[in-house]
């Protein structure tokens, strides 16, 4: 590691200063793609002089000099994990001020996905990549760490290397070979498709639980919280599905929407021969979209699958999917 005061502020750096160039240079006008944003929180994708692309995390929030600053205590979860031999994201360099942190993290190679978006993407269930999924749970319990906010949205793969990206507020614990249900919620993204049984032979497979009736218990239980949590959720979540913002759906013009895929990116087109149009009442064609939804948070089979909504004065038109096997898109096989 190096520590160098440059463009007006401390860095510390693991690895060639280059990667400040020239991104760092003006932290106000960083030129790069915009990832997130918010009030107080932005992440941009930068590239730099040593050729590498990079995530810059730009975070509003006070901190005494003598504490941690966020940005410190990120490092030190990636180097913790790092440590453990637990697969995640290089952090690179860090930087903090009073009122402010700057987090870089080297980003993965073009090859990797967020998990959601690389379980959905093929057409037919990967049973063997559930199995390595299952492992890379087991082994981070096993190492002896817990993660408050483990989930899909926190891992990226290629399908062969399983990395997590995200390891604010990890903690050390003692190693443990029966971890609490939050650690396997990432397998959330099976349920439905792969029988419960099945899920719970490979965490017992990989060690993780002494046996299948154990893990199977304990999946249930993971299930019943996330469907507990879907219902708490519901009514705000209602109303999200119909606003012309919704990540769930997408309004290519006034009162028509197309439900976006089941890792949130508008589908915007579909062959004809695949769509049956019906015509509902105006509450009857809401109550049909929105429930579909509900039920592909839940993982529930549904043979037919709304994916165009169109209202059209007293009657809404819907274009439901005919044929299964384009039904994978949006969270069913």
């Amino acid at each position: 590691m190096i520590s160098l005061k440059k463009y007006g502020r401390k860095w510390h750096i693991y690895g060639d200063e280059k990667l400040l160039l020239p991104w760092a240079e003006n932290i106000e006008n960083i030129p790069g793609t915009m990832i997130k944003k918010n009030r107080n929180r932005s992440v941009l994708r930068v590239s730099s002089e040593d050729g590498q692309d990079y995530y810059v995390k730009r975070e509003r929030r006070f901190h005494f000099p003598f504490t941690q600053s966020k940005a410190e205590k990120e490092y030190l979860a990636f180097a913790l994990l790092e440590e453990k031999g637990i697969p995640c994201a290089e952090c690179s360099a860090w930087s903090a001020s009073f009122d402010d942190c700057i987090l870089v993290t080297r980003a993965l190679p073009e090859t990797f996905r967020e998990l959601l978006k690389y379980w959905y993407m093929k057409p037919e269930t990967d049973l063997i990549f559930l199995q390595k999924l299952c492992d890379f749970l087991a082994y981070t319990a096993q190492a002896g760490i817990s993660h408050p906010d483990f989930h899909a949205g926190n891992l990226m793969t290629n399908g062969e290397d399983i990395v997590l990206i995200d390891p604010v507020g990890i903690a050390e614990t003692e190693p443990n070979s029966s971890p609490e249900g939050g650690m396997l919620i990432p397998l959330a993204i099976a349920f439905g498709e792969v029988p419960m049984k099945e899920i719970a032979g490979m965490l017992h497979n990989s060690g993780l639980y002494a046996s299948e009736t154990e893990a199977h218990e304990v999946l249930l239980q993971v299930e019943k919280q996330q469907h507990e949590l879907i219902d708490k959720e519901w009514e705000k979540r209602k109303k999200q599905i119909l606003r012309s913002s919704s990540k769930f759906a997408t309004e290519a013009e006034p009162g028509k929407f197309y439900r976006n895929s089941a890792w949130f990116t508008p589908l915007l087109k579909y062959p004809e021969d695949i769509l049956e149009v019906q015509e509902f009442s105006a509450e009857e064609a809401e109550n049909i979209w929105v429930e579909s939804f509900r039920d592909q948070l839940k993982k529930k089979q549904c043979e037919r699958i709304p994916v165009i909504y169109e209202r059209n004065g007293e009657k809404t038109k819907i274009s439901f999917l005919m044929e299964k096997k384009y039904s994978f898109f949006y969270g069913f096989r």
